[in-house]
């Protein structure tokens, strides 16, 4: 709550839009028009259309990222207090640098995208702790979807998340082999008979999180 109080009362302060030329009125005209560009943000001109036009003011988009923002610094300081194991006072204080950072503060004034993409990136990052961590499907399909919204909103994450399909599975087998000393990738001597659970669910997962990011690119092109 106190983030949210930090944030709400900066916006007091600086409660004015920022415009970035070139892509902030391509976003606006993608509200007025529906016309998607083929290089920036698919969806963002939808935001401010679904928050700005029927309001006939910017405001409302500002709130909701302002509050995204403030998201931002909870979702970073959970992670380094559930994830990295800080004590809990160096991750509020984490948190409440991300909140206070002057180019986050900027961006949740301007219209553009980071704000946005920013809260889909830190949502993905715990996403993919959490699966390192537990190693369930559910989470490495919720990486692939959190993949999409956030190229959805900003195209320069697309290698980082085709990196991501293909790390999150490899890495945790890996940490495997390396801790075998033998190196014999934990397979037992009956190879051609039976594989080791192990290298099936590395295979399993390996091939979920492929083919989840394509058929989900797919149906984002669609």
């Amino acid at each position: 709550m106190a983030i949210f109080a930090i944030k709400f009362l900066l916006l007091i302060v600086d409660p004015l839009p920022k415009f970035y030329l070139g892509d902030s009125f391509s976003y606006i005209y993608t509200a007025t028009s529906g016309w998607i560009p083929d290089d920036r943000s698919y969806f963002y001109g939808y935001v401010i259309r679904w928050l700005a036009l029927w309001t006939a003011s910017l405001t409302p988009l500002l709130i909701v990222q302002v509050c995204l923002g403030g998201a931002v610094a909870i979702v970073t300081a959970w992670i380094c207090w559930t994830m990295f194991e800080l004590r809990t006072w160096a991750s509020f204080l984490i948190g409440l640098v991300c909140c206070l950072d002057p180019l986050q503060l900027f961006w949740e004034r301007a219209i553009m995208t980071e704000t946005i993409s920013l809260f889909f990136f830190s949502l993905l990052l715990h996403r993919s702790f959490l699966y390192l961590k537990k190693r369930r499907a559910f989470d490495l399909i919720l990486v692939q979807v959190l993949s999409i919204l956030l190229i959805g909103f900003r195209m320069s994450y697309l290698a980082l998340v085709v990196v991501l399909s293909v790390a999150l599975p490899v890495l945790p087998f890996v940490r495997l082999v390396v801790a075998n000393r033998t190196r014999r990738l934990l397979i037992p001597r009956r190879w051609p008979v039976r594989i080791s659970h192990k290298l099936q669910k590395f295979i399993a997962h390996f091939v979920l999180s492929v083919a989840a990011m394509m058929v989900l690119h797919h149906a984002y092109k669609i």
